[in-house]
């Protein structure tokens, strides 16, 4: 049905063309991709600024100044596009999957908190960093993104139609290809002696980049 909610919708328009479907592909996602850019990286750079001795109560004000509007940029873009797409209609479901998204932020940001936690030596004043982490830390983080990240994939399966499924699958069939190039070349590169050792989190980064490019340029199409 609401496929076919799009496609009446899509007749309608009075310039359907690529650059009008771009357009309303890359806005919402523009806003959502400095959004997100601000919050994390806001929180980066607050991290660091929390680890320095001198820190006075201006510093301490502007580094969280930075992750909170990134924060409110990121709730407003999905209050306004919940389905990060101009034109979709407004309903109970897009509403649900904009809280969705909400959440999954919600359980990101907690998590890289987590990982500005520390005591004496351990403490880690980048968000991204192979550097050690108290156990209790690790433990709280690894709890938190095995409980709450399947229970939002879910969350999001239930509440797509036919539509957004095929959108996901686009994407995560373009990272997952993506995966199977990169990562044998990269261990083998390495072991050659010409690559530095493979680091998974960058995989990760760089495979979820890629995927959620994917699903743009398909909800593009």
């Amino acid at each position: 049905m609401m496929k076919a909610i799009r496609e009446q919708a899509m007749e309608h328009d009075d310039n359907p063309t690529l650059l009008a479907r771009t357009a309303s592909v890359l806005v919402p996602s523009t806003c959502f991709a400095v959004g997100i850019g601000m919050l994390f990286g806001g929180l980066a750079g607050a991290s660091s600024a929390f680890d320095r001795e001198t820190l006075t109560s201006g510093l301490a004000l502007g580094s969280m100044a930075v992750p909170a509007l990134g924060a409110v940029v990121v709730v407003l873009t999905f209050r306004k596009w919940p389905t990060l797409r101009s034109g979709d209609p407004d309903t109970p479901r897009t509403r649900r999957i904009s809280m969705g998204m909400i959440a999954l932020m919600a359980i990101a940001c907690v998590t890289a908190i987590l990982f500005s936690i520390g005591d004496g030596e351990a403490r880690t004043s980048e968000l991204f960093s192979n550097g050690p982490l108290p156990t209790s830390v690790a433990v709280a983080a690894c709890a938190l993104w095995l409980l709450g990240i399947p229970a939002l994939a879910y969350f999001s399966r239930r509440n797509a139609d036919e539509v957004d499924m095929e959108y996901q699958k686009f994407g995560e069939t373009i990272g997952f290809q993506f995966f199977g190039v990169v990562a044998p070349v990269w261990w083998v590169a390495w072991r050659g002696g010409f690559a530095p050792e493979p680091d998974v989190m960058i995989l990760f980064v760089a495979v979820l980049i890629v995927s959620v490019v994917g699903n743009y340029i398909r909800r593009a199409m």
